[in-house]
């Protein structure tokens, strides 16, 4: 079968790519957050031709349009996210010889080799494999992946006195620049009030599962997005951050035990997140809320 690739479209590619995603994870079980639902709709959200190449794999003389494998280049971070539909291993190779074209070549500021990184769930003994034939050596792990099944009691959240829960459906204009504001201290960001409004339109957004913790005075002291895929059941959480001066209360935990009630409510079975494996506070909130490791990310590297 002739399998053609070629970049990223923009907005003609979308549904195609949640698709893929969406399929992918029927036949394997592993949402593959580096390229899952939500963090999809944030790089399409931002994209930026000079900072990301995204390239597609799709079927070739197919009646309907078929996306088999997706990679996303970075090359300010000179690092390699790919997924492939398990059917389409052989693609693999391809996907790797394409980065390497793309990122090889001698840094004209040190004279040394380029150093490609690429992204490896430790469940993936296939990639690891191809990736070890073409000599790439393992380095450090970079992202714990989490989940939690819902189909069970869930805790009641609990905040300290005065403060509330509320979601996007009762969020003002000026609550919204607020989020924006709250997310980009907390993560060092530079999102807008626009890029919010563009993930809103996603299918997998719901403004029921867009949730903040307001203090006694409306400030936003927290915030958590939880998304559903309607076509898998799952859900996603991400971000979820909470501002400074507001920490060591309990308040992410409460959204999170909110957002998996909610979850629960419209017929989700599993909810999933990725976290910094270096973060000690989040692996420690996460484990609070029986959201356990089912896969780890590594960076493997090779030098061009």
């Amino acid at each position: 079968m002739v399998i053609n690739h070629r970049l990223y479209q923009g907005v003609s590619d979308d549904q195609l790519i949640r698709e893929f995603l969406s399929h992918t994870y029927t036949l394997t079980h592993h949402p593959y957050l580096f390229l899952d639902l939500p963090n999809w709709e944030r790089t399409r959200a931002t994209f930026n031709p000079e900072k990301q190449i995204i390239q597609l794999w799709e079927l070739a003389q197919h009646l309907v349009k078929t996306v088999v494998a997706m990679a996303l280049y970075e090359p300010h971070r000179r690092k390699l996210s790919y997924l492939v539909e398990p059917n389409y291993r052989n693609i693999d190779k391809k996907i790797l010889e394409w980065a390497e074209q793309v990122h090889g070549g001698v840094n004209t500021k040190t004279g040394k080799k380029t150093l490609l990184k690429c992204a490896v769930c430790e469940k993936n003994e296939s990639q690891k494999a191809i990736l070890t034939q073409r000599g790439y050596t393992k380095s450090k792990m970079d992202t714990v992946f989490r989940k939690r099944t819902l189909n069970e009691s869930i805790s009641r959240p609990i905040l300290p006195a005065g403060y509330r829960i509320k979601d996007a459906q009762d969020f003002s204009p000026e609550i919204l620049t607020q989020r924006v504001d709250v997310e980009n201290g907390v993560f060092d960001r530079t999102i807008t009030v626009t890029f919010l409004q563009e993930l809103q339109q996603a299918p997998s957004y719901r403004q029921a599962l867009d949730l903040i913790v307001v203090d006694p005075a409306g400030r936003i002291a927290a915030f958590c997005t939880v998304w559903f895929d309607a076509t898998t059941k799952l859900g996603f959480v991400e971000p979820i951050g909470t501002v400074t001066d507001y920490r060591r209360q309990g308040l992410a935990k409460a959204l999170l035990l909110e957002g998996f009630q909610r979850l629960q409510k419209i017929g989700a079975t599993i909810a999933y997140l990725g976290n910094n494996a270096q973060n000690k506070a989040g692996n420690q909130l996460y484990e609070s809320v029986d959201m356990l490791t089912f896969d780890e990310e590594c960076l493997w590297q090779k030098e061009l």
